[in-house]
């Protein structure tokens, strides 16, 4: 990848205007004329590949509804991906012919296809806008021809001891006039075991030989449900608290992957009471999903060795065992079918519950309480404080309360003592559990999903973890280059694994060295990761992936926008560099020996002349010296000789214009102009050494120059 390019693809970052996320047809000849746009029909298809699922989307755009028969609209969709998410593929339709997108430097991608539209052909182009936004465009649509796309990507999976989810991208459907139906096909793995869909009851997968992606798990989501934020769960890949892959490229190098809990080897036995309130009309959390929430993650956090006992929101509060109940899976199955927990009452009995849970407890000393409550009836600062202060006064000693606040429906606002705002119950919870030495959690701080309150529940109630630290080593060598898509405090705090990404050097097996603090003890525990799980495909990808991800966050440097280009289009990865663009199918081998032929043009030094595609060619450019120190005098051979027609300007490598030429200054003979620059900035200061961009703008199109300054 030539230097030039990473200059000139920022000149056309500042050519793209960016909005939220939307789909629209539009008539490029007439942009005035365009309407909302219409998904007819959508597929998708999610691989598990370790911590991330590489995801296929399949949509049909429909123009039936567009007005004028004869027009040619463009496709325009706006959509967002999670951060850690990338495009690792995109295919176009071509009538039957099915182009495989190539990936190439955003600036060449921008300038083939607008010249491409501009002459009313087919083209698809993908661009990545920032760290999530991303922008799809495809042409011509018309009201009888409708259009077909497919791009894949890789987005992480979010662990927890009870299940993986993987977001579906119901975003990109509700964009659509029309919603659609989403048809949900899933690839078996045997770490990846009974799919649901989290938000939808009765969710039926069907095993079955589709005709395009062969034996799959499918369901389809009817449109009436393709809303809000659903999520496939699997059952968590997790064993005792370890899922990885590996990747060995020789007998001493490679590439891995983990998740690890480092919770999974306390040993630490439980005591819990589980107090579970609930209000129908401040959560948008059904029972179903709120039972089957605790109840997997009892069985995920909880042995045999520990006990439990449950006791909900009813008239008579009446717990499932009069004693304390062994944390069997057994036992817990029969807790949540048991009679005593399916009468739950559909609005809140939070005080009188937790008297009875006080009750229960009496003075065990090793018994604590979980609760999770959806009310937000205590929310009144001075009757949260005279409440804590009667519980306070019923136990015999103090209780821990960890507690989960599932409400997120009409949620008020309250103030607290010091002005600040409190959603709902926040200020009565935070206040109990800091009070008991306890902790608490609110649906807003996990992500929105009950299975991450849940989990961070349960998992607080272990204990706390007051330092930390881990590393990963070879045998006989070392590991390298690490990247982590979690956050270790965050995953710590939440009970969640550290998901880390990684090279090494060295012999198999690897090591997991961790150490820390833990409940007032001092631990270190060491985990072998031997080579038994190989992933050929997904473990390299998705360092590649963290690679990318990590140098487009360490700034707009030239050298660091290379490296993203080349590993970009190494690996086809899509980058905020680089571009998709599907031609049609006799276009792809013209655009090829073009891009050949302007990039054997580039060459380093002395009179450099490089024409990017789709630029003016009537303009001939010369520089001398290039690179220069000093001085460069730069000889333009223009299409005519007005030269009012036309605008000179430099541009740096952020897409800043830091010089614009007075051609009435400069030196004219016939259709000739020679500019002598002196490498400073329209103020008179002069530049950093580097790469800059002379750009020609004239009516006929635009031409290109790089400049090198080397001082």
């Amino acid at each position: 990848t030539n230097f030039f390019v990473s200059c000139a693809l920022f000149f056309a970052f500042n050519s793209l205007g960016f909005a939220g996320d939307y789909l629209q047809f539009q008539d490029p000849q007439n942009t005035w004329s365009y309407d909302k746009g219409i998904i007819d029909t959508a597929k998708l298809t999610i691989r598990p590949q370790g911590a991330y699922c590489e995801y296929g989307l399949y949509l049909v755009f429909s123009g039936r509804e567009l007005k004028d028969s004869s027009a040619q609209y463009e496709v325009q969709l706006l959509f967002s991906l999670n951060q850690a998410a990338s495009l690792t593929d995109a295919k176009l339709w071509v009538g039957d012919t099915l182009v495989t997108a190539k990936l190439i430097d955003r600036w060449s991608a921008w300038k083939i296809y607008e010249g491409i539209v501009s002459r009313r052909r087919d083209p698809l182009v993908i661009y990545k806008n920032s760290a999530t936004a991303y922008e799809l465009r495809v042409y011509p649509l018309k009201k009888n021809m409708p259009r077909r796309i497919r791009i894949t990507w890789l987005q992480p999976v979010d662990f927890s001891n009870v299940n993986a989810i993987a977001a579906l991208p119901i975003n990109i459907m509700t964009l659509s006039k029309r919603i659609p139906n989403l048809e949900v096909n899933l690839y078996e793995d045997s770490d990846w075991k009974n799919p649901n869909i989290q938000g939808i009851s009765d969710v039926a997968f069907t095993n079955i030989n589709h005709p395009d992606y062969g034996n799959v798990l499918s369901y389809t989501i009817p449109s009436a449900n393709v809303k809000g934020q659903l999520n496939l769960t699997y059952d968590s890949p997790l064993r005792d608290g370890l899922y990885y892959k590996i990747f060995p490229t020789s007998a001493t190098e490679g590439y891995y992957q983990f998740a690890y809990n480092p919770r999974a080897f306390i040993n630490k036995a439980k005591k819990l009471l589980v107090l579970i309130d609930y209000n129908k009309l401040s959560t948008n959390v059904s029972i179903n999903d709120l039972f089957s929430s605790i109840q997997a993650t009892m069985k995920a956090t909880m042995k045999a060795t520990d006990s439990f006992n449950i006791i909900v929101s009813s008239f008579d509060f009446t717990p499932v065992q009069n004693g304390w109940i062994s944390a069997s899976s057994d036992n817990i199955d029969a807790a949540f079918a048991s009679e005593s927990v399916k009468k739950i009452a559909q609005y809140s009995l939070l005080p009188l519950l937790l008297n009875e849970g006080i009750n229960f407890i009496g003075d065990d000393p090793k018994a604590s309480i979980i609760l999770f409550s959806s009310s937000y009836n205590e929310r009144n600062v001075s009757q949260a404080n005279q409440m804590i202060a009667d519980l306070d006064t019923r136990m015999s000693r103090t209780i821990n309360f960890y507690i989960g606040d599932y409400a997120n429906k009409d949620v008020p606002t309250t103030k607290g003592p010091n002005g600040e705002n409190y959603m709902g119950n926040d200020y009565f919870f935070s206040t109990l559990a800091k009070m008991s030495n306890g902790f608490y959690i609110n649906l807003t701080k996990a992500s929105n999903n009950i299975f991450n309150l849940t989990n961070a529940v349960f998992n607080q109630s272990d204990g706390v973890f007051f330092a930390f630290s881990m590393f990963v080593s070879a045998t006989d060598g070392l590991t390298y280059s690490q990247y982590s898509s979690t956050n270790i405090d965050d995953a710590i705090i939440q009970g969640k694994p550290i998901i880390q990404f990684g090279k090494y050097i060295g012999k198999l097996p690897l090591n997991i060295n961790a150490s820390g603090v833990f409940g007032g003890e001092l631990f270190n525990k060491s985990i072998a990761l031997p080579n038994s799980d190989i992933n050929t495909f997904g473990t390299k990808k998705m360092w590649t992936l963290n690679y990318i991800l990590s140098l487009e966050s360490k700034g707009e440097v030239n050298e660091i926008i290379n490296e993203i280009i080349k590993t970009s289009m190494d690996n086809r990865i899509l980058s905020r560099y680089t571009a998709f663009l599907a031609l049609e199918p006799w276009m792809i081998k013209q655009q090829e020996n073009d891009s050949i032929a302007a990039a054997n043009g580039s060459g380093g030094g002395g009179n450099t002349s490089v024409e990017i595609l789709g630029s003016n060619s009537n303009i001939s450019i010369q520089a001398s010296p290039n690179p220069f120190q000093n001085n460069v005098a730069i000889t333009i051979d223009l299409a005519n000789k007005n030269i009012n027609q036309y605008v000179i300007q430099v541009y740096d490598v952020l897409g800043n214009c830091v010089k614009s030429f007075d051609l009435s200054k400069s030196t004219i003979s016939g259709n000739r102009i020679v500019l002598n620059w002196d490498g400073t900035d329209t103020f008179g200061k002069y530049l950093l050494n580097g790469s800059y961009l002379l750009v020609i703008r004239s009516p006929q199109g635009t031409q290109t120059f790089k400049l090198i300054i080397n001082r």
